[in-house]
């Protein structure tokens, strides 16, 4: 499979690992900094889970996390409140 069959989160997962082994690379480089070790690691976990799984998917997913959280009887009832404090 070359590259350019992939889809686009696909391609960002791809992008997003290459990000990370970097960031490891340079962490490792300055003698273990914090910083860049935990930034390659939160780049390396999202690149794989955006390159594995598929498109259809995640937007099945987003559907079924929207219908549940935004029709849920008891979120409903103090929906208001967020309603409030975003205005």
């Amino acid at each position: 499979m070359a590259f350019w069959d992939l889809s686009d989160s696909q391609r960002m997962g791809a992008g997003l690992i290459g990000f990370a082994f970097f960031f490891i690379l340079l962490g490792f480089a300055l003698f273990f900094d914090r910083a860049l070790l935990a930034l390659g690691n939160i780049f390396l976990i999202v690149g794989v889970i955006l390159l594995l799984v598929s498109e259809y998917y995640v937007k099945i997913k987003i559907i079924v996390f929207c219908f549940f959280f935004f029709l849920y009887r008891e979120l409903l009832e103090h929906e208001h409140f967020l309603y409030n404090q975003i205005v």
